[in-house]
């Protein structure tokens, strides 16, 4: 069965009883998050394209005590602990799911990254002029989010309330020509992938300075000056501290900044 997969193999250093597995994408488009999660596991299984039941075989073959899974497997968390009651499963991911025994999980909230956000920007915008123009672009940004980047920005730019849009689709025409219009120099973007990548090549060319935000990283474009990324390493390493303390547990994932 095992030889349909792909697998990064054994691994002497990770916890002991534990295995990795990974969906086919995340290798591909993050794989840095795919060598912190493989740090972490005595084995690593890489899971098969369009094998959605291959997960299970693999779970009834290897039968783990810990099982560290893929952010995008969130999908399948309930069914693993209905299928597998004695396993200690640890998840990292942008999904939330609801807490039950066995599951030791961090989410990473929007909200979170845009109030670091907004801290990054103010702590760039020090030796900028006082009236620097400052914007965030949201994706149907939550009321929290996009007040917690207001917030964090102004207490470090004090006087300096930065300019929000809050679009409900990924690309707005008239909000891109209205922005354009402005002197702005530093943005956040709180538009996944492709998307975000296109405001600040469209829109924000030149003297503006960009932080995105891309959950796996992955994005090196020039047109984009900074990401807030999840950091995995350190959100896993808190979960697996608690494994031995109680029967599951959930944390706020933490993000981390990269500068280009």
């Amino acid at each position: 069965m095992l030889a349909l997969l792909m697998s990064t193999g054994a691994c002497t250093q990770g916890l002991p009883g534990s295995l990795v597995i990974l969906d086919p994408v995340l290798p591909v488009i993050a794989p840095e998050a795919a060598e912190a999660l493989d740090r972490y596991g005595r084995k690593t299984v890489t899971l098969p394209f369009e094998a959605s039941e291959t997960l299970y075989s693999v779970l009834a073959e290897e039968k783990p005590s810990i099982l560290i899974l893929s952010p995008l497997l969130a999908p399948e968390l309930d069914r693993i602990l209905d299928s597998s009651p004695d396993i200690k499963l640890v998840y990292a991911g942008g999904f939330e799911p609801a807490p039950r025994a066995g599951l030791y999980y961090a989410f990473y909230s929007s909200a979170d990254a845009a109030g670091m956000a907004g801290a990054a920007l103010a702590d760039h915008a020090q030796p900028l002029p006082r009236d620097v123009l400052c914007a965030g672009i949201f994706l149907n940004g939550s009321e929290e989010a996009i007040a917690r980047f207001s917030d964090s920005y102004v207490a470090g730019k004090p006087g300096n309330t930065p300019i929000i849009e809050n679009i409900a689709t990924s690309w707005s025409a008239a909000t891109a020509n209205r922005l354009k219009a402005l002197d702005i120099r530093q943005v956040y973007i709180a538009i996944p992938g492709k998307d975000g990548v296109r405001w600040a090549r469209e829109v924000f060319p030149g003297s503006s300075y960009v932080l995105l935000e891309s959950a796996l990283g992955g994005v090196f474009d020039p047109s984009v000056h900074a990401l807030l990324v999840w950091n995995i390493d350190s959100s896993l390493k808190a979960l697996v501290s608690t494994l031995d303390a109680s029967e599951s547990a959930s944390i706020g994932g933490t993000w981390r900044l990269l500068e280009r």
